[in-house]
């Protein structure tokens, strides 16, 4: 039901009825909705105060199913992957982030900065890192993926692009969690101001890297001996 009207029949000398809503079942991501029923005027009397309900139905599954990104607009993160990083955040457990999209190469263009990844979570598509990119589009300067102390994230089969940000880990930021990085790609990451890891920093956790590539990722001023600590890692620091 999508603004309609539903009509429900009270039989003569009854004064309520039950309504039950099942919410449909589908698979894509979607953040949390609202449902509204309001009684309206008919051939009958309906109290001036109580004759409207709200029903919330909660954020649910992380699959995505489109290439859209959106920091604001509600009709375009339904389905994308920030609402299913979103989801997979809010859902206990350990959870898992597939894609369903449409055949062939598929480019996420990215148009802010991603949530931290604050719970468990594998990101993983089936059809390999050559057919899909997760990249910084617009929005400004950032990188990719941020992983937070802790928390086990693994990247699998994709090409995580284009973070640039004047800050260690363009790519990935291992804040003290365990990254794993398989079957993937961190290509054109760029860190500024002197600072290191150009693809992943690691800040005092675990990285593992299987069967993936780091290319074209640079550091700034990585000729400046003068800077204490010196950049290092284009790739992995």
């Amino acid at each position: 039901v999508n603004s309609s009207n539903v009509s429900v029949t009270i039989p003569d000398g009854q004064n309520f009825v039950d309504v039950s809503l099942t919410a449909v079942d589908d698979i894509h991501a979607e953040g949390q909705e609202t449902l509204k029923l309001k009684l309206a005027d008919g051939n009958y009397q309906i109290d001036a105060n109580q004759n409207n309900t709200t029903i919330a139905i909660a954020a649910n599954d992380t699959v995505v199913v489109n290439s859209n990104d959106s920091l604001t607009d509600y009709s375009l993160a339904e389905g994308s992957f920030r609402q299913a990083l979103l989801n997979a955040n809010a859902i206990a457990g350990n959870d898992t982030i597939t894609f369903n999209l449409p055949a062939g190469p598929q480019t996420i263009n990215l148009t802010g900065v991603l949530p931290d990844i604050s719970g468990d979570v594998t990101i993983t598509n089936s059809t390999g890192s050559s057919n899909l990119t997760l990249r910084r589009d617009t929005g400004g300067d950032y990188r990719i993926f941020k992983v937070n102390s802790g928390v086990s994230a693994t990247f699998d089969g994709l090409t995580i692009a284009n973070g640039l940000i004047s800050d260690d880990g363009g790519g990935i930021y291992n804040d003290g969690g365990t990254v794993n990085v398989t079957n993937s790609t961190l290509s054109n990451h760029t860190v500024t101001e002197g600072s290191r890891g150009g693809g992943i920093y690691n800040n005092g956790g675990t990285v593992n890297a299987t069967n993936s590539t780091f290319s074209s990722n640079s550091l700034s001023y990585f000729l400046d001996f003068t800077l204490n600590p010196i950049p290092s890692g284009g790739g992995i620091h």
